[in-house]
C-alpha cells in the first residue's frame, strides 16, 4: 500500500482496466497476481471497519501505457475509502492570504493634522504615535 499527499491509501499490485464497447457500455477488469493475494487480504483486514473494508476505484488521469501493446496497463486505481459517517466532507483549499485579508474600509476621516503627526512619527522613527482614530 502506498500513501500520497492527501493521505489516500492506494493498494499497489492490483491492475484495473476499463474495456469500452461500441454500444457505449463498459466494464472494469481487475487483475491481481496470485502471489499478492495473501498480502492484499491482510491489507484489507488491516483497514476493516465495522466488519467491512470499503474501497474506491478512481480513473487515472494519465494511465501508464504498455511499451509492448501500446494499450493502457491500468486505467483505474484502487484505494481504501477512509470516509466515516459524521465526518466532514473534504474542505476546499484554504484561501490565499490576499483573499483572507478583510477589505480596508476607512472608519474615520483622516484630517491634515493626523496625517502630519503620522508623517512626523515615521520620519523621526518614533515607536508610538497618539493619533485619535
Amino acid at each position: 500500500m502506498n500513501q500520497n499527499q492527501n493521505s489516500k491509501t492506494f493498494i499497489n499490485g492490483v491492475f484495473i482496466n476499463e474495456q469500452t464497447f461500441s454500444d457505449g457500455g463498459s466494464k472494469l477488469k481487475l487483475s491481481i497476481p496470485t502471489d499478492k493475494i495473501d498480502f492484499l487480504a491482510e491489507q484489507l483486514k488491516f483497514n476493516e471497519r465495522d466488519g467491512w473494508c470499503r474501497l474506491e476505484i478512481t480513473r487515472n488521469r494519465n494511465p501508464k501505457i504498455s511499451e509492448k501493446t501500446g494499450k493502457p496497463i491500468s486505467t483505474h486505481s484502487l484505494s481504501v475509502d477512509t470516509w466515516q459517517p459524521g465526518q466532514a466532507k473534504a474542505q476546499p483549499a484554504a484561501p490565499s492570504p490576499i483573499q483572507q485579508r478583510p477589505a480596508m474600509v476607512p472608519t474615520t476621516q483622516v484630517t491634515p493634522e493626523m496625517f502630519a503627526k503620522l508623517k512626523a512619527a515615521i520620519v523621526q522613527d518614533e515607536p508610538t504615535v497618539d493619533v485619535p482614530f
